[in-house]
């Protein structure tokens, strides 16, 4: 895991639309941290809160310093959009505890290159991302799914990838994830 990123907040003491409004013209986000027992309501200013967002995500740690408290562990849990201007209105930040397991979604990463790619074959993708379970501190980033020795119609179930030690794949069926096919095939099974 690399090194956590530091997001500074405050805490804001009004609540409703009107006080939310007046924090976003002075380009400050409305948020709430959830953590054991106490919801805090903080803001953040809205620059250094994408610039974060950006880095981690939903699936990374956050090192939250909330003014006059110690900084803890976070992961977001959601980041609301305006529906057409290019801000966010709201966020939710969870506090974890490192020795309890959180469920987070994880971009799956494709490394390398078939041989059969150079021949004309193609990837067709199924899913993009996954739900793990693991203890804070062994987050991926990402899944990687190697497929340099993929041949022609082989198919990666989710069963199939290979996982960092600590980290298991929530899932109720074995689906597949990624399959390589020859660009024709596809057209001689629709005609079938």
């Amino acid at each position: 895991m690399s090194e956590q990123v530091m997001l500074k907040a405050a805490v804001r003491e009004e609540t409703g639309k009107g006080s939310c409004r007046a924090l976003r013209t002075q380009k400050m986000v409305p948020g709430v941290f959830y953590s054991k027992g106490e919801n805090i309501l903080i803001q953040v200013p809205e620059m250094p809160l994408n610039k974060v967002f950006g880095q981690v995500g939903t699936s990374r740690l956050v090192s939250l310093e909330i003014e006059g408290k110690e900084a803890c562990p976070a992961i977001f849990k959601e980041m609301i959009r305006h529906p057409f201007k290019p801000e966010v209105t709201h966020f939710d930040i969870f506090g974890v505890d490192m020795n309890k397991p959180v469920r987070v979604t994880v971009a799956l990463k494709i490394v390398g290159r078939a041989p059969a790619m150079a021949m004309g074959a193609k990837l067709e993708i199924y899913r993009s991302s996954a739900v793990i379970e693991c203890l804070p501190g062994n987050l991926p980033e990402s899944i990687n799914i190697d497929i340099t020795a993929m041949q022609v119609n082989e198919t990666k179930q989710i069963e199939d990838l290979a996982l960092p030690e600590g980290v298991k794949i929530i899932h109720d069926d074995n689906f597949a994830v990624l399959r390589l096919i020859m660009k024709g095939a596809e057209k001689e099974e629709a005609e079938e």
